[in-house]
């Protein structure tokens, strides 16, 4: 019996999203976790449940799908669950390692992100929204969490607007990008910049 057999919930494909799910799992409190809706968008899957008693909505990116890139579709799964949060008065949790945009969708990719930052922003000052960052975090994977209201990153996070490639490519000059490690780009540096990003020492990474 599955996960969501057993609370009744919309049934889950274990092979779409399924290091997402693993993480949406150890975020809540056992027995509490409801998909929210079909649970068949590759890349980002959406639940609500409860985190130590308290009820929340969550959604989280899979980097196995593409690098976790942010479609269409995902990004609607993503307003659809800061929507939820928003009117039900919940709070919100961002799990992200995502690589951004997915280029692939083009111009309907980035529009499709805007639409999240648009609803992160109609959000904010109504709901507690809390990103936690597990790995890489590029592009619109990036502003996201910068426009909520406390940013965690574990040991192995980054964040990061884009590649030194597409910096060098664009601008014609070496910048942060071009920097490749965790000196410039990790927990430590962001943490020192912006003071509602915390740093996780310790975490299980499924």
């Amino acid at each position: 019996m599955t996960l969501t057999d057993s609370i009744g919930g919309p049934r889950l494909d274990r092979e779409v999203g399924s290091r997402a799910w693993a993480r949406i799992e150890q975020l809540f409190d056992p027995d509490t976790v409801r998909p929210l809706g079909p649970q068949d968008t590759p890349a980002v899957v959406t639940a609500t449940g409860k985190v130590r008693g308290v009820p929340a909505v969550a959604f989280s990116t899979d980097p196995s799908t593409f690098g976790g890139a942010l479609t269409d579709v995902g990004c609607a799964r993503i307003v659809e669950a800061i929507d939820l949060a928003r009117l039900s008065g919940r709070c919100v949790v961002g799990i992200w390692h995502s690589g951004g945009a997915a280029l692939q969708e083009g111009v309907v990719a980035l529009e499709a992100v805007g639409r999240v930052f648009r609803a992160i922003v109609t959000a904010s000052g109504r709901v507690l929204q809390i990103s936690i960052i597990l790995g890489p975090a590029a592009g619109g994977a990036a502003y996201g969490p910068a426009l909520t209201d406390v940013v965690v990153m574990e040991r192995q996070a980054t964040l990061f607007v884009t590649g030194p490639g597409v910096e060098r490519g664009s601008a014609h000059r070496r910048g942060w990008g071009a920097c490749r490690d965790r000196r410039c780009r990790g927990r430590r540096p962001v943490a020192r910049r912006a003071r509602r990003v915390h740093r996780a020492d310790r975490t299980r990474r499924p």
